[in-house]
């Protein structure tokens, strides 16, 4: 019995690992942002080395980031007010990621700098009611910050 849930672990973590490595070489036709990539690659290849399950969350979180960024079938609610409400709550989830994740911003400075780049890119978009711009790039920005607290 300990050695079938053994091996169900092992293949559990093997398609883990296979999943994000399909992911990655899905985005990184578009390749936006390279730095990015970089790390993810950097975080995917020790996190499946080693065996680290937070640096393969963490290298989740900075795809599923760069995924929302890169995906174009916005469902947007026809309600303006709902609408503002919506984008008004991710914003101010991505607000406190970034106040949770400004303790690391020396040790992972670079993810820190894109997830700030992010909030405000969403902030100005909201200014200017571009509104499915905000909503990605405040998602983008809560998921970078997801990934350094996952860092820690």
């Amino acid at each position: 019995m300990f050695f079938l849930v053994l091996i169900l672990c092992l293949v559990a973590y093997a398609q883990d690992c296979a999943s994000l490595m399909s992911r990655y070489t899905a985005l990184e036709k578009d390749a936006i942002y390279e730095e990015l990539m970089s790390e993810a690659d950097k975080l995917i290849k020790d996190g499946c080395s080693t065996g680290n399950k937070k640096l393969q969350r963490s290298a989740d979180k900075i795809l599923s980031a760069l995924e929302v960024l890169k995906v174009n079938d916005a469902r947007l609610p026809e309600d303006k007010k709902l609408l503002n409400v919506v984008v008004q709550k991710r914003l101010r989830n991505a607000l406190y990621t970034l106040n949770a994740s400004r303790k690391y911003k020396d040790k992972h400075s670079n993810l820190y700098s894109y997830q700030l780049l992010f909030y405000q890119v969403a902030k100005e978009n909201i200014r200017v009611k571009d509104y499915e711009y905000a909503l990605r790039y405040s998602q983008a920005s809560y998921l970078l910050g997801r990934a350094i607290l996952e860092l820690r």
